[in-house]
């Protein structure tokens, strides 16, 4: 196959035919050198992780072994860089990325986001507005402040043992005009969420008891029952936990201004209501709605219901899907970092081929993959076959003998002398660069036949 593309400078790319694939070559230029990171000395390629010297081999014929390994491959010249793995090496940079989304989110928010509370009654209603106190002086309204709440219920469900399991609020959103605009029940970790507002289900209350009270100068005619609004003791002395009550009066008050004559109603939950006498004795237990009388105080008592509260928790927060963003991100950038990036450069001098790679994970496999590589580019200096077989030899590091061509550094270069014995990936030898920088990395040597400097 061929392929044809133009390169950045507007140049067709050359088409480069060989046995098994193409690679994709650039006219010689600054711009695209710099962009593909060819390498143009010896002292570059050694300056990787792993190189290796294969001699009596073709560039063309390694790029074609890369691009068979899933490699994406770019020749300039003489010289060959290719990559595969790009997602791991962008893969950190979307962490940091995914980073600064999740601290703008929480700056947006934190500057330009509001919140407040409110605790209202079955059948009561509010302004979301009224409710949200903003973080800073730059935050701005959203739509949903503009609109009415309005709590048409809500319920307590209870274990068997009696503790609270749940409670639920019906609530309906509506307009300035009265139009209704959504309705739902929440509970706990269940919101509501209209225009940017979201409301949560945070606490509950006991706004009042409904009875009638005969006797009781607060009893409207038809024995009709009413509402007697009930007070919180929570945190007042002698009293644990969450409690309300109320007192309803058996007369009129004197003109003393003494306390007049009446009854206590006091309740901890939806459940039950306990009476007590104006001395504070107890006079029995009634559950809502069971009709059953009681006399106390010359009064005679039926508790119909007891009418809730909903505590509601508003919070605005612009910076909640930056946020969510980022986490998502962070995530997904975090697994594709463990993904390796390698990188192999390799630049042909005459029939000697210097190739060298690095990886940012995996070393390990990295060098055995590439030693793979260099095993499969055949050799081009002889027309042997390998074993008999009919198939071109190949360019086995350790493979080649007798005869040794050793390749050393001498100051910025690299030269060809015949030492006394044969260097076979010599682990001693360690090359320079023009700057002097001195490579860390083992080379591996390979030894030619028959040759003389």
């Amino acid at each position: 196959m061929y392929i044809n593309k133009a390169t950045p400078n507007g140049q067709s790319c050359t088409q480069v035919h060989t046995t098994a694939v193409n690679l994709l070559t650039f006219p010689g230029s600054a711009t695209t050198s710099s962009l593909w990171r060819f390498a143009q000395t010896p002292e570059r390629i050694y300056n990787q992780g792993s190189a290796e010297i294969l001699p009596d081999a073709d560039v063309k014929d390694l790029g074609g072994v890369l691009m068979q390994k899933g490699y994406q491959v770019f020749r300039q010249g003489p010289s060959l860089y290719a990559f595969k793995g790009l997602a791991g090496r962008l893969g950190p940079i979307g962490v940091h990325a995914s980073m600064l989304a999740i601290m703008a989110g929480v700056a947006i928010g934190g500057l330009g986001g509001f919140k407040g509370s409110v605790m209202v009654p079955t059948g009561g209603d509010f302004l979301v507005a009224q409710a949200l106190t903003p973080n800073s002086p730059v935050g701005s309204l959203p739509q949903g402040a503009k609109q009415v709440l309005h709590v048409n219920g809500f319920d307590v469900e209870y274990r068997p043992d009696g503790s609270v399991q749940q409670f639920k609020s019906d609530l309906s959103v509506f307009d300035l005009d009265g139009n209704q605009k959504q309705q739902k029940t929440i509970s706990v970790n269940q919101p509501i969420r209209f225009d940017g507002v979201t409301a949560y289900q945070t606490d509950w209350s006991i706004a009042a008891v409904t009875l009638r009270a005969q006797g009781s100068p607060l009893q409207p005619e038809g024995d009709q029952p009413f509402n007697l609004p009930m007070a919180s003791l929570e945190g007042q002395p002698g009293v644990s936990g969450q409690a309300w009550a109320t007192y309803l009066p058996a007369e009129k008050a004197p003109t003393d201004g003494s306390k007049p004559r009446g009854a206590t109603v006091f309740a901890r939950d939806f459940q039950t209501v306990v009476i007590y006498d104006a001395q504070g004795k107890f006079i029995g237990v009634r559950r809502p709605g069971s009709a059953l009388p009681i006399q106390v105080e010359g009064m005679q008592l039926v508790i119909d219901d007891l009418v809730g509260s909903t505590g509601l928790e508003l919070k605005v927060d612009p910076g909640v899907p930056y946020v969510y963003a980022g986490f998502a991100g962070l995530m997904i950038t975090t697994l594709v970092s463990y993904l390796s990036h390698s990188q192999i450069w390799a630049l042909q001098e005459e029939a000697m081929l210097h190739v060298g790679g690095r990886t940012n994970r995996a070393t390990i496999a990295f060098a055995g993959e590439l030693s793979s590589i260099l095993d499969s580019v055949p050799d081009r200096g002889s027309n042997e076959s390998r074993a008999g077989s009919g198939q071109p030899k190949t360019n086995g590091a350790l493979s080649l003998a007798a005869g040794p061509l050793y390749i050393e550094a001498n100051g910025s270069r690299i030269k060809q002398t015949n030492p006394s014995a044969g260097a076979n990936r010599n682990p001693e030898y360690v090359p320079s660069d023009a700057a002097g920088n001195v490579n860390g990395s083992s080379i591996g040597f390979a030894s030619l036949d028959d040759a003389e400097t």
